[in-house]
């Protein structure tokens, strides 16, 4: 359970970041470019996601994907340290989650 609520501050904190980075553009990519990056976990990443990544090692290279280009938004802004420990608490996290089997299997009626 600790490490599904990690989970869920490193999805809030991705966010930030993405805010933080579109700020320099002005306020509307602060705005627009966290919002576009929630469009696109809650509609291929998310648990209960409407068009969801079924094969479990894919997702969980996605999300990290994600988290990396979170990471890369702070460093852009000049926030390096924040960069670095995003990044590596990220991948211990997803990597703790994938092993503990906490990621959902493929539906039976999809898999058939």
């Amino acid at each position: 359970m600790f490490t599904l609520a990690c989970m869920f501050l490193l999805e809030l904190a991705s966010l930030a970041a993405f805010a933080r980075w579109g700020h320099r553009f002005g306020l509307w990519a602060a705005i627009g470019i966290p919002v576009l990056v929630l469009v696109v976990w809650s509609l291929f990443l998310a648990p209960k996601a409407s068009i969801p990544v079924f094969f479990p090692p894919v997702r969980e290279v996605l999300k990290l994907v994600v988290f990396a280009a979170a990471s890369a938004a702070l460093y852009a802004s000049g926030l390096s340290g924040w960069a670095v420990a995003m990044l590596a608490v990220s991948v211990i996290v997803v990597a703790l989650i994938f092993s503990l089997g906490l990621v959902s299997e493929m539906p039976d009626d999809i898999a058939k």
